[in-house]
């Protein structure tokens, strides 16, 4: 029931607005409908205006609305579905003027008093703070390159690693191929005798003598 009073209160509230807006004419002020309130029973429905003028301004547009009152009903009628329509009571809603008074006064106020210099003491507290804050954050990016430089450094080692192996494995291959080619002596020599030709001659010249 609550949400369907919602609903019928904002319908009867646009409604009522382009009515206002389309049929009617307020020289020299503006006027707009800020809420619409209906009964349980939607017989009645408070309507709140805001008018943006002075006293006597605000209470003419009320009045002037009550008296177009039929006129109205019967547009908003003819525009939305209901059982019964509502009987419009339009009432004068000031929150906005008093609020844009209420605005354009600090405005004045903040524009003719000067600086206060107790509220630029309350941040001064805060400023070692800041400044500690700040060189907490310096210390963590200069120890973050720092890791990061020697994260790289480490890379580069590996690789040194690297190389000194593949160097060594290359040393090894280097020297089983040069036992293949210079180890020749180790293999049977078809020139040598085995000192059997040096033993003969030996034998010859014994012969002769």
């Amino acid at each position: 029931m609550k949400n369907r009073l919602q609903r019928v209160n904002e319908l009867l509230k646009r409604e009522l607005s382009q009515c206002i807006e389309r049929d009617m004419e307020f020289p020299g002020t503006i006027v707009t409908v800020h809420a619409v309130d209906v009964t349980p029973d939607l017989r009645r429905a408070h309507v709140y205006v805001g008018v943006i003028g002075d006293a006597r301004q605000c209470s003419d547009a009320v009045k002037k609305l009550n008296k177009n009152r039929n006129h109205l009903q019967n547009e908003v009628g003819r525009r939305v579905v209901l059982k019964n329509t509502p009987y419009f009571e339009f009432r004068g809603d000031d929150s906005v003027a008093r609020g844009v008074r209420v605005v354009a006064l600090l405005d004045e106020i903040a524009l003719t008093l000067p600086a206060d210099p107790e509220i630029q003491l309350v941040s001064e507290p805060y400023r070692d703070e800041w400044d500690e804050e700040d060189k907490l954050m310096d210390l963590e990016e200069e120890f973050s390159e720092e890791e990061e430089e020697g994260e790289e450094e480490d890379d580069w080692d590996d690789d040194d690693d690297i190389d000194e192996e593949d160097w060594e494995e290359v040393d090894e291959e280097a020297d089983d191929d040069l036992g293949l080619v210079f180890g020749a002596d180790e293999e049977e020599d078809p020139w040598d005798d085995g000192g059997l030709l040096w033993k003969k001659d030996e034998e010859d010249e014994d012969d002769d003598y």
